[in-house]
């Protein structure tokens, strides 16, 4: 409970003042318990955001970054699902404020073979997208993921393009000629 209070706290306040709160945070996620690494990430994410928005760009530790993303990701591939949505939560935070680097970053493991990650980022995506202003240019490369082979991600696929189409439909507008029959192929009942 006191890492997701913390992330509660490190989205509204600036917690860098706090002596190696970073370094505690992250000693969470080596936890045995899924809810503890899923609380982590929560509150990693929340901080990050408000420490960044609050410094100055060259103030922002590279190596800080660096250290939260190789965490973030090495969690992608968790077997419980909350916290690989938590981790989903975060890198998309974390992509509003650096989304030259986290951006590409995604996109890369939209071609990984571990389905659970290819979800993450998908999953990711859709919660920048719903706090950014600006379209994101490469939103066509994670959609497409709906002609996965893998249950899981056609399913965060689908869970987005829900999102986007109820919260900002002008995101997908342009790709519904490639995307309906994908999305219409989702409903037929397959057997397993």
């Amino acid at each position: 409970m006191t890492l997701l209070h913390l992330g509660e706290i490190g989205r509204r306040k600036d917690l860098s003042a706090h002596a190696h709160i970073e370094n505690i945070v992250i000693e969470s996620f080596q936890s045995p318990f899924e809810e503890i690494k899923s609380a982590t990430s929560y509150a990693l994410g929340n901080i990050a955001v408000i420490v960044r928005q609050s410094v100055d760009k060259a103030e922002f530790q590279e190596s800080s970054v660096e250290k939260i993303l190789n965490l973030l990701f090495n969690h992608c591939e968790s077997e419980e699902e909350g916290v690989r949505n938590m981790v989903a939560e975060c890198l998309g935070k974390i992509a509003l404020i650096e989304p030259a680097k986290l951006v590409p970053a995604l996109k890369v493991r939209t071609t990984s073979p571990a389905a659970f990650i290819q979800a993450t980022v998908v999953i990711a995506v859709k919660y920048s997208i719903m706090e950014r202003r600006e379209k994101i240019d490469e939103i066509s490369s994670f959609l497409m993921l709906i002609k996965d082979n893998d249950s899981h991600v056609r399913r965060a696929v689908v869970l987005a393009l829900s999102t986007f189409e109820h919260n900002k439909p002008n995101l997908i507008k342009g790709l519904l000629p490639d995307l309906l029959p994908l999305i219409y192929d989702q409903t037929i009942v397959k057997a397993t």
